[in-house]
């Protein structure tokens, strides 16, 4: 799985294309230095022309196989010649005249390509993650892979799939915290961050902390907290009136009111980062998520002047309530801490 895997970032493609392809790069880099030098331009000539053929060959025999697996490839193979060609044209239009080079729109059959080899993926990917075991999610995985690849629009839940191949998939996980933000992690803070990790653990494997695991298909969980902002101790007052009429026999025989003064106390954190995906295997990152959590202190409380009995029921709860010490920014932004936590669990068990 993990040659595959490395296969599949790599391109897959023949060593000679590869070989042809990074002669090209440099003759380019060398003809923008030395344009006048005719050696230079014959051997960019040839190398672009036995690029193209090869490319163009293997088309040709992967078509001839009929086989509904091979337009991943083959998109491949469209999408070299195309960028091989954008970077010739990067030189002057003499230049590429005197190399003999002739290009070719493929721009058509290159999104076709795509289309047809995004669209077999991510059947596959759905067939092999309807299975529900390790080995399945794993094929599936790659297949996912290849439509992050192909930038595909056309699988609104890929990173939804992606994370759960991940879930099903992977023996090994490993935990990485990157505080970004500026300020001060306390210890608990940190602990309650390392829930996440522990919560795919347990939902995975039933396991606890501390006890091993089995090496195999590894990925990092990254958590990156990028922003902690802690606003202000805020309170505003509102006045406003009351007032209720007193019957007697249905005709009002007096009205009674009072005046009500409001406060509303108001304190914010935000915390702000995502949570990285990290392929061991191939040593990238193939999934990232933002998030972004507010916690909030809000109390309400109130005093009056006048008739209390003109108070409506909404006001007597409010004069029920009274002023509240406003909670320290530590404890801010532990609550912050919670809700990150709470959303990053639901984005790693692919909810």
């Amino acid at each position: 799985m993990a040659i595959l895997l490395i296969a599949l970032m790599a391109g897959a493609y023949s060593q000679d294309v590869a070989e042809y392809d990074k002669t090209i790069s440099k003759l380019v880099g060398k003809l923008r230095q030395y344009p006048q030098r005719t050696r230079l331009m014959t051997e960019l000539g040839r190398n672009f022309q036995l690029a193209s053929l090869a490319d163009q060959d293997l088309i040709r025999q992967l078509k001839e196989t009929g086989q509904p697996d091979i337009w991943y490839r083959i998109y491949q193979a469209n999408d070299r010649i195309a960028k091989r060609q954008e970077l010739v044209k990067t030189l002057p239009q003499k230049t590429i005249d005197q190399c003999s080079i002739t290009f070719v729109d493929n721009s058509r059959e290159l999104e076709e390509t795509k289309i047809r080899a995004a669209r077999y993926s991510y059947a596959v990917a759905g067939k092999m993650l309807a299975d529900s075991t390790p080995q399945s999610a794993r094929l599936a995985y790659v297949e996912l892979l290849k439509l992050t690849r192909l930038k595909a629009n056309n699988a609104p839940d890929l990173d939804k799939l992606m994370r759960r191949a991940i879930l099903l998939g992977s023996t090994e996980l490993e935990f990485e915290l990157y505080n970004r933000s500026g300020k001060d992690l306390t210890m608990p803070v940190v602990s309650r961050l390392n829930r996440i990790v522990w919560d795919y653990k347990r939902a995975k494997y039933g396991k606890e902390e501390g006890e091993p695991e089995v090496v195999g298909f590894k990925f990092t969980i990254k958590v990156v907290v990028s922003e902690i902002v802690i606003g202000p101790d805020q309170i505003k007052e509102m006045a406003y009136e009351e007032q209720r009429d007193i019957y007697r026999d249905a005709e009002v025989v007096d009205t009674i009111n009072c005046l009500v003064s409001e406060f509303r106390q108001l304190k914010k954190a935000t915390m702000s980062g995502r949570i990285d995906f990290y392929d061991n295997q191939i040593g990238q990152v193939v999934n990232t998520v933002p998030i972004k959590v507010e916690s909030i202190f809000a109390n309400a409380y109130g005093t009056l002047q006048g008739n209390p009995d003109a108070a409506g029921e909404e006001t007597i709860r409010l004069l029920s309530s009274k002023k509240a010490d406003y909670p320290s920014s530590e404890q801010m932004i532990l609550d912050a801490t919670e809700e990150f936590v709470k959303k990053a669990t639901e984005i790693v068990l692919a909810l």
